[in-house]
C-alpha cells in the first residue's frame, strides 16, 4: 500500500536522517507516484514548510541556487522521528 504523499515525505526525512531540500525529496520520491497529478514540487515544498512549522523538521541552512531561488536545507528533528510509530 502506498503512503499518502505528506506521510511519505516525513518517512523520507526520517530514513534519510541528513540534510535535504524539498527538491531533493521531490526528485527522490517522484518515481513512487507516477501519474499522480498532486505530486509536484510545489506540493512537496508546501508539505516540507508545514513540517518545519510544527517542528518535525528543522531548517539547517539556507542559500540561493544558480537561478536565484532560495533553498532551505532541513533535517528531521527528534520530535519528527518520534512520529515514526504512526507511520509503521
Amino acid at each position: 500500500m502506498q503512503l499518502p504523499i505528506k506521510t511519505r515525505i516525513l518517512q523520507y526525512a526520517i530514513e534519510k536522517d541528513a540534510e535535504f531540500t524539498a527538491a531533493d525529496a521531490y526528485n527522490d520520491l517522484k518515481d513512487e507516484y507516477p501519474g499522480e497529478r498532486f505530486f509536484n514540487l510545489r506540493t512537496v515544498e508546501q508539505y516540507v514548510d508545514s513540517f518545519l512549522g510544527v517542528s518535525f523538521l528543522d531548517a539547517t541552512r539556507t542559500e540561493f541556487d544558480d537561478a536565484g531561488s532560495l533553498l532551505i536545507y532541513c533535517k528531521v528533528t527528534d520530535y519528527g522521528k518520534s512520529r515514526q510509530k504512526y507511520i509503521d
